[in-house]
Parts: C-alpha cells; sequence; structure tokens
C-alpha cells in the first residue's frame, strides 16, 4: 500500500508542478525528484530485507521530509494553490501512515535538510548518457543524463539509429522501436526496462491508444511504472508516438 500510495504522490507531484516549471524549473524538478525517489525507494525495500530494506525505509522517509518542505516553500513563493497543496500533503501523509512508526520517527527527529533554493537551481551532479543503440539526437539535448541516482531518458520515437530513419508507417511499430531505443539508453546508463518509475507518452492519435497499449504492455509485465498518455498536435520527424522515462540506476 506504501508504494501504491508513492506512485500516486509522484503522478500527483508532476501534475502541480507542470504549473511553474518555466517559473521555476530548479524547484520543480526537485519536488518530482523527491517524489519519485521516494517510490523508487520503497520499491527497492519491497526487494530488500533485513538491514538494507530498513535503510531504504529511512532513505524514504527522508525523502518525504525534503519534499514536505519544498511544498511548503512553493507555497510561500505562491507557486501552489491551496487546493494543490492539500492534496500533495495528503498523499504525502498517506505514504508517511504506511512507514513503520520508528523509521519515521529516526528521520523526522531533525529538520529536513534544507538545499539553497536559488532562482537558477541547485546544481546537481549530472552525468551524460551515451548509447550507440539509439539514435542520436536530432536537436540541443542528451539521450538521457543521470543524476541523484535516477536516469531521465529524454523522448524517444520510432528512428532506426543505424539509419537515422523512421520505422514503418503504423503505431505498434514506432512503438516498439521506441521502446528499444530507450532499453538501449538505459543499458548504458547501468539501469533497465525494469528499473523504471514512470513513462510519459506523447501520442499524435489518441486513437492510436490501444495498439500503442498493446505494445507498450509487452515490453512493462511485471510491476509496470507509472505512465501518463496525451496527445499532442505534432512530433518530431512526423512521428506517431514518443516515449519518455525515469528510472533507477
Amino acid at each position: 500500500l506504501a508504494q501504491a500510495h508513492a506512485d500516486d504522490l509522484a503522478h500527483h507531484v508532476y501534475r502541480a508542478t507542470w504549473k511553474f516549471m518555466q517559473s521555476d524549473p530548479g524547484l520543480a524538478q526537485r519536488m518530482r525528484s523527491a517524489a519519485l525517489t521516494v517510490g523508487a525507494l520503497l520499491s527497492e525495500e519491497g526487494r530488500l530485507g533485513g538491514r538494507a530494506a530498513r535503510r531504504e525505509l529511512r532513505a524514504a522517509a527522508t525523502a518525504l521530509g525534503e519534499l514536505g518542505y519544498y511544498l511548503r516553500f512553493a507555497r510561500r513563493a505562491g507557486l501552489l494553490g491551496e487546493g494543490d497543496l492539500r492534496r500533495l500533503a495528503a498523499l504525502s501523509a498517506a505514504v508517511t501512515g504506511r512507514l513503520p512508526a520508528q523509521e519515521w520517527r529516526g528521520a523526522g527527529s531533525e529538520e529536513p535538510k534544507r538545499h539553497p533554493l536559488p532562482r537558477e537551481g541547485h546544481p546537481v551532479r549530472r552525468e551524460i548518457v551515451k548509447s550507440e543503440g539509439a539514435p542520436n539526437p536530432i536537436g540541443p539535448y542528451s539521450q538521457a543524463v543521470k543524476a541523484n541516482g535516477l536516469v531521465f531518458v529524454s523522448g524517444q520515437v520510432g528512428l532506426d539509429p543505424r539509419t537515422g530513419q523512421m520505422v514503418g508507417q503504423d503505431i505498434k511499430t514506432q512503438t516498439r522501436r521506441a521502446l528499444d531505443n530507450i532499453r538501449a539508453v538505459l543499458e548504458a546508463a547501468g539501469s533497465s526496462l525494469d528499473r523504471v518509475v514512470k513513462c510519459t507518452v506523447f501520442l499524435r492519435d489518441m486513437n492510436d491508444f490501444g495498439p500503442m497499449n498493446e505494445e507498450y504492455g509487452a515490453y512493462f509485465k511485471e510491476l509496470p511504472p507509472a505512465r501518463s498518455t496525451v496527445q499532442v498536435a505534432k512530433l518530431p520527424r512526423d512521428a506517431l508516438v514518443e516515449i519518455e522515462a525515469v528510472a533507477v540506476v
């Protein structure tokens, strides 16, 4: 249940931070990272036992404390309305309530570490990821970036990395190619599809949702990640689908 609440929390943090992504991208990214970290740590705790599991729980509690601080800061700065704040606070409390009491008390006995919040964003150590198994970027961006124990994979379309051309004219073929590209980038980053915590799917036509979903499900058969799917007016290279992902390293 804690994992389900954490996934719901991450989803709503993403939705709320879209509102101020342009005005304060640093804060928005830190809030997203904290929420994703909570879910990722709880997922790892479920696979572990003993001291390792307790360590993951303590880290999740700490990440929740940091997220709470960011929420209060965003509210004081006028970036979040009362409705968003109440919803996110309730979800955070739901996750907290599912953590073992001793872990939460241990993490909460001290004030969460408060990072400075300059408008340009808090510096984070980053590592650029490059894979020959995925297409070269067609703009000023990287295939993926590793930071804070996560890997953020740029949106992938159905481009064949060998030819640089779009594969097929149907949604199923392009979906498979996009996910194969994501898998290649994740492997280059030291991660994998089964460590993905969130995907975002962009469709040119929502009528393609069914066949896209069928192919997508073949790549995430067990414990699928959180996901958002939206329709857009146009995609690069006239692609039918674009998919981006966030995974634990």
